[in-house]
């Protein structure tokens, strides 16, 4: 993912304002200096011009508060709108990451990324470049003002400030690494509370409760250590910029001491010392610049990871979009890491086919190529003879539906849930659906009906009731191909009988993974995984239970028993 330029579009006009801001800020300065020149030069002669510079010196002083205001107001849009469009595309290209990969990643680090690495972002063009620039013009106004004063006062300040800023990146390279230490503690202590309260019933479950406090303990007093190790590194910078400020006026004050045969009138003196007093604020600022830099620096590299790491799926601009008739499926030579290597494979439209197989042989990963949840290393998911990978990924989601644990249910309302992938729904359709699934129940017994309230991951339904949700949601966008993941797995009997009356009467073509023979006997091509590799047959000659058992079928046909045996 490549990260959105920051001068281009409406960005640029807000760097010009910017650059304005500071302009006038600087001519400001200098206008007060002038005056305060005026006023000192004028001591003990009261004349109406005199009396004018009064007030002409309190409005510099108010329209220089007013334009630090309005640049700390643009600053702050500036970055906003800088991290607004990198969160948009941060956002999406996870939302079109390839799941398995997503799903390899902690929750809790990747939450980080949206706070904490694009706050740092957000805080190094807000006050970092916007900082650099205003700050940078006035300040150049500043030093040319004392040039023309007394050109010794520009090169003393100069010097210092030079010494200063060259000490700065001297040790910036030992703050980075603290930065990035920081961020690491951080991020491991987000990632860990966040894994734990999402499966706090473990903790509780096996009385664990103490240990992870402990190794929560653990990581906090490390994120401690390396932010107080932080915290001293960036305090040292600042007392620099501190000392820098202090040894210039120091400097111009000695300068004025040792020049008197140069004429240099107190009027001056106090003009040089209050543009030196209008160079500390923005000096004082500076002096954190570095620190922002440094932890963007890191916060990009974390963002460049995630995207390295969670590889997006390739929608093809101009793409056709995918038109099925048949629903007919054919894999060529498919192959996935370590799990599948060269699985050819072919099932008709309309056919039933039962995907079975040992545990972590593959089925699941084989259901996600074909829905394209992530693509293949290799080979080709044929449909109809399209290429699943070379067309519109919004025409493949229209038509293959997924039901498994792979696809939870969403925080929201039980109709938010059913009607989630599809934009309207007529009544008389939905009603069907719902009644093919057996939800009527579900939907008199929570409070509010339709409207219900479903907590995330659907965690206050069933896990029958889950599934007959998302039974519900993937048949109301009147998918073509029906893809399912052990969607059987731990069902009462009511799921269990909702689930196959939607097996037997999907019109489309269907693809279960499944461990029950009654789901078996109404399936007609049976692929088999083992050895990372499939079989397919028209009928299975042993199917393989989780839990070990072999039940011989090849002298049965589907929809005749079958015997279990050890």
């Amino acid at each position: 993912m490549r990260l959105p330029g920051l001068y281009t579009g409406g960005r640029r006009r807000q760097f010009l304002v910017l650059l304005g801001n500071g302009l006038v800020q600087g001519l400001l300065a200098v206008c007060s200096a002038w005056l305060i020149m005026q006023l000192f030069d004028g001591l003990g002669t009261v004349d109406e011009k005199s009396l004018m510079l009064f007030p002409a010196l309190a409005v510099g002083i108010a329209a220089s508060a007013l334009l630090r205001r309005r640049e700390r107001v643009d600053a702050e849009r500036l970055g906003q709108h800088y991290v607004k469009s990198i969160r948009r595309r941060l956002y999406g290209r996870l939302l079109m990451g390839n799941t398995r990969a997503l799903n390899k990643r902690r929750k809790g680090a990747l939450l980080l990324k949206f706070v904490g690495d694009l706050s740092s972002l957000r805080r190094w063009v807000s006050l970092g470049i916007a900082r650099l620039l205003v700050a940078g013009v006035s300040v150049a106004i500043a030093l040319g003002a004392l040039a023309w004063m007394y050109w010794p006062f520009a090169v003393a300040v100069s010097a210092i400030l030079i010494a200063a800023g060259a000490w700065i990146l001297w040790k910036s390279a030992a703050l980075r690494v603290v930065i990035a230490e920081a961020r690491r503690c951080q991020a491991n202590l987000s990632a860990n509370v966040s894994e734990k309260l999402s499966s706090v019933v473990t903790v509780q479950a096996f009385g664990q409760i103490a240990r992870e406090r402990r190794f929560m303990q653990r990581q906090s007093t490390r994120l401690m250590q390396a932010s107080v190790e932080k915290a001293g590194r960036v305090g040292s910078m600042r007392g620099v910029i501190e000392f820098a400020a202090g040894a210039s006026v120091v400097t111009v004050l000695a300068l004025a001491y040792l020049a008197p045969p140069l004429g240099l009138s107190a009027g001056m003196i106090a003009a040089v010392i209050s543009i030196i007093g209008f160079l500390t604020p923005p000096l004082k600022e500076l002096g954190r610049v570095q620190e922002y830099w440094l932890a963007a620096q890191v916060a990009r590299k974390n963002l460049e990871d995630v995207s390295r790491q969670v590889p997006r799926l390739r929608d093809r601009r101009k793409a056709e979009p995918m038109i099925l008739q048949e629903g007919h499926i054919r894999l060529d030579g498919v192959s996935q890491g370590r799990i599948l290597r060269r699985v050819t494979a072919e099932a008709s439209g309309g056919s039933r086919v039962a995907l079975t197989g040992a545990n972590g042989s593959g089925k699941s990963t084989l259901l996600g190529l074909i829905g394209r949840l992530f693509d293949p290393d290799r080979g080709r998911i044929m449909i109809d003879g399209q290429d699943v990978s070379r067309v519109q990924l919004s025409s493949v989601r229209r038509q293959i539906a997924y039901v498994g644990a792979d696809i939870p249910l969403i925080r929201g309302s039980l109709r938010k849930n059913l009607c989630y992938g599809v934009d309207s729904i007529p009544p008389e359709f939905l009603q069907r659906i719902l009644s093919d699934c057996e939800l009527d129940e579900l939907i008199a017994r929570i409070p509010g009906g339709l409207e219900g309230r479903i907590v995330e991951n659907g965690a206050n339904l069933s896990q029958g009731e889950r599934v007959r949700v998302a039974l519900a949601r993937a048949l109301l966008t009147q998918p073509r191909i029906l893809l399912l993941d052990e969607a059987d797995a731990h069902l009462d009997m009511q799921a269990v009988r909702a689930l196959d009356k939607v097996v037997r009467s999907f019109s489309g073509t269907l693809v279960m993974t499944t461990h029950r023979r009654s789901a078996l006997r109404v399936c007609d091509t049976f692929w088999h995984l083992q050895d990372a590799g499939l079989i397919e047959r028209d009928y299975p000659a042993e199917f393989v239970t989780g839990e070990g058992c072999v039940i011989p079928l090849r002298d049965t046909l589907p929809g005749q028993g079958m015997v279990a045996s050890k």
